[in-house]
């Protein structure tokens, strides 16, 4: 699960660095979620469930997503 957050993490600043030069600035994008609090540990319930690590004994429940001033359309790529 913390893999896939930092996969979306950085995706979003990929956006950001290659996106189109033409952009015209909107209000911040904003991903939040309920099940997260700044500088706490994830929960147990959304991390991962891997039978062959001892380690990963969390219930793999997607946490909930909430975002705001989202871009206008999506657009290609150009890098």
């Amino acid at each position: 699960m913390i893999l896939r957050i930092c996969v979306l993490a950085g995706a979003v600043a990929l956006t950001a660095f290659c996106g189109s030069h033409s952009a015209v600035a909107q209000g911040v994008f904003t991903l939040s979620s309920p099940d997260f609090k700044d500088g706490a540990r994830l929960a147990v319930r959304n991390a991962g469930n891997n039978k062959s690590n001892p380690n990963c004994v969390g219930e793999n429940i997607s946490p909930a997503l909430a975002w705001s001033n989202p871009p206008e359309a999506p657009r290609a790529m150009q890098c």
